[in-house]
């Protein structure tokens, strides 16, 4: 029988991946019914290709569709745990 599956990779965020990440990004923001100032996200766009950054971004690439979802994350220490955890965001079309 046929399948309709496809590859899915979960990869860095590449230059190339802005205009995707964008949408995605605005469709998180909108679904929380947040509104930020383009500049705030011109700046996170700019620390997730930074790799001097705590800010990191992951995509995850259809290998048909292209991009369908985001994660920007942050590794920090914690009070409550042995090792760094995690702060983040996601979206995912």
């Amino acid at each position: 029988p046929a399948t309709d599956m496809t590859q899915t990779t979960i990869r860095d965020a590449q230059p190339a991946d802005e205009a995707a990440w964008r949408n995605l990004w605005q469709g998180f923001l909108d679904y929380y019914e947040v509104t930020l100032p383009t500049e705030v996200t011109d700046h996170t766009w700019a620390r997730l290709m930074d790799v001097a950054s705590p800010v990191q971004g992951i995509v995850a690439e259809d290998e048909q569709a292209g991009v369908i979802g985001i994660a920007n994350y942050m590794l920090h220490e914690s009070t409550a745990a042995l090792t760094p955890v995690s702060s983040d965001c996601a979206s995912v079309s």
